[in-house]
């Protein structure tokens, strides 16, 4: 068990993650409006811990494309 985790460990640390307040300051948006979308479904992001963090290819997905109104119109 204890390598399985250290596997998940490592991956998730292979990856670029950015905090809420990170992202908002990208997007010039409030903290608060980028939790209200990631818990709406628009911005996709993970729990680690007790915390969301929001991948780095949703955060290019969403700087290129914009941020979809509603969850479903960038699955599309």
């Amino acid at each position: 068990m204890k390598s399985a985790v250290g596997r998940m460990t490592a991956s998730v640390e292979a990856r670029q993650l950015y905090q809420p307040c990170d992202f908002a300051r990208i997007i010039s948006w409030h903290p608060e409006s980028v939790r209200r979308a990631i818990r709406e479904g628009r911005i996709k992001a993970v729990r680690i811990s007790r915390g969301l963090r929001i991948p780095a290819e949703e955060v290019a997905r969403i700087c290129k494309n914009g941020l979809p109104s509603t969850p479903d119109q960038g699955e599309a």
